[in-house]
């Protein structure tokens, strides 16, 4: 009860000691996530040669980035494909 009193943000978020605790965490993380990985301009298309944006799809599309590389050798760069591609090898 002390720590859930000294963040009242993180109340009725959590049913044991360290949870809070994980949940800031992946706040902080989330607030912070373009400062690791850059959105990008275009969002149509993939685009290898930035390493930023290439993170920013391995976040978005919650896959590492070598299977994205490998996707877009397979089947090219437009996001839609590559999302679809990435769902039926998923399935």
């Amino acid at each position: 009860m002390l720590f859930a009193s000294r963040y009242p943000s993180l109340q009725g978020t959590c049913f044991c000691f360290f949870s809070p605790v994980l949940q800031a965490l992946i706040n902080f993380y989330r607030m912070h996530i373009d400062y690791v990985a850059r959105k990008p301009k275009d969002l149509s298309k993939i685009n290898l040669k930035d390493y930023e944006e290439l993170l920013w799809w391995s976040y978005i599309l919650r896959v590492p980035p070598e299977r994205i590389i490998a996707t877009i050798e397979d089947v090219g760069s437009s996001a839609e494909v590559v999302k679809q591609a990435l769902k039926q090898k998923q399935l």
